[in-house]
């Protein structure tokens, strides 16, 4: 059993990675109503409310909850994601590793162990399985310092140059900076220009 999962619940879709490989989802994610649900959907319990996430809850089409808002983050909502990411991935282990990334508009200290303390005292379960997360070792970096790690692993002699990384997502824009291999919290910048929006305005304009 793989120990260590990255999660990165975007604004439009959830990225996962382990040393299996990497998969990816919509984020979407309802309140389970069972009388409007047709089909034998497994629903995600957070806290004993159930919900609907991902390819699930897109086959439903009703009600879909708003990602593009500060307070998913750590909402129940948010935990059904999370849920459904770890359950895709087949992870059962009670004292691993999570590793989160967020926006990078919203990372601070505060918002780190805000989420640790969320998660942990989450109760979540899908599939039958309840996750525990009160042993788990979980970490929480900006969305887009993974490429930096990445860009890193094949170009060392950079470590100590100032680096910019320019995320381009599926709602924003996200900039975050590097110097001398430390990230440098002051610098980050987010802009609401994604992929998504500029599809939603052309799409406007043939109309």
């Amino acid at each position: 059993m793989d120990k260590c999962i990255g999660v990165d619940i975007g604004y439009g879709y959830t990225k996962t990675y382990t040393s299996e490989g990497k998969r990816s989802f919509p984020t979407a994610v309802t309140y389970l109503v069972p009388e409007a649900t047709f089909s034998q959907i497994e629903p995600v319990y957070v806290n004993g409310e159930a919900f609907l996430a991902g390819d699930d809850a897109l086959r439903e089409g009703k009600g879909l909850i708003s990602t593009r808002t500060a307070g998913f983050v750590m909402s129940k909502p948010w935990l059904a994601i999370l849920g459904y990411a770890l359950g895709v991935n087949n992870y059962a282990c009670e004292d691993g590793t999570i590793v989160f990334g967020v926006p990078p508009g919203q990372f601070n200290r505060t918002m780190v162990w805000s989420i640790i303390d969320t998660v942990k005292k989450a109760s979540v379960s899908y599939k039958g399985y309840n996750y525990s997360f009160t042993k788990m070792n979980i970490k929480v970096i900006p969305q887009g310092a993974g490429i930096f790690f990445a860009y890193m692993a094949g170009h060392s002699d950079d470590f100590e140059r100032n680096i910019a990384v320019v995320d381009i997502g599926h709602y924003t824009i996200d900039m975050i900076f590097f110097s001398g291999g430390k990230y440098v919290e002051g610098a980050t910048r987010s802009s609401h220009l994604g992929v998504s929006l500029i599809l939603d305005e052309i799409s406007r304009l043939f109309q």
